[in-house]
């Protein structure tokens, strides 16, 4: 099941992009990211180029790094009877952070980090 819903949401986002039109892709090492399923579905289209982040540089993503603070704060000890439960606690942290004023991302990492992170990954 998890197989399919990464190459479903791969055709949502193609639908809004011309044909011909480069895309580049930046995701993390996710099985899901690397499926039979989505190796086919890039096949099919090649104006789409995935590039896979170091797995020892969770803090090149941003996503990861936002809600790895509401998963130790108020996940790390709960308990849930379903996982459905989870949703409640996640987008409570999330409307008090936003409430508290978003701000953007800025990066910080010079191309000297990118480069020792990723000799990192590849030597593990």
């Amino acid at each position: 099941m998890i197989d399919e819903v990464f190459p479903a949401f791969l055709d949502h986002v193609s639908e809004g992009i011309g044909p011909g039109t480069p895309v580049h892709v930046i995701l993390d090492n996710a099985s899901s990211h690397r499926s039979a399923e989505v190796r086919e579905w890039l096949k099919a289209r090649p104006d789409w180029t995935f590039h896979f982040t170091p797995a020892s540089a969770l803090w090149m993503s941003a996503v990861e790094g936002f809600f790895l603070r509401p998963a130790r704060q108020r996940l790390k000890n709960a308990v849930f009877d379903w996982p459905d439960a989870r949703v409640a606690p996640i987008g409570g942290w999330v409307k008090r952070c936003s409430a508290g004023g978003a701000r953007p991302f800025l990066w910080g990492g010079s191309p000297e980090d990118l480069a020792a992170s990723w000799k990192r990954g590849h030597r593990k």
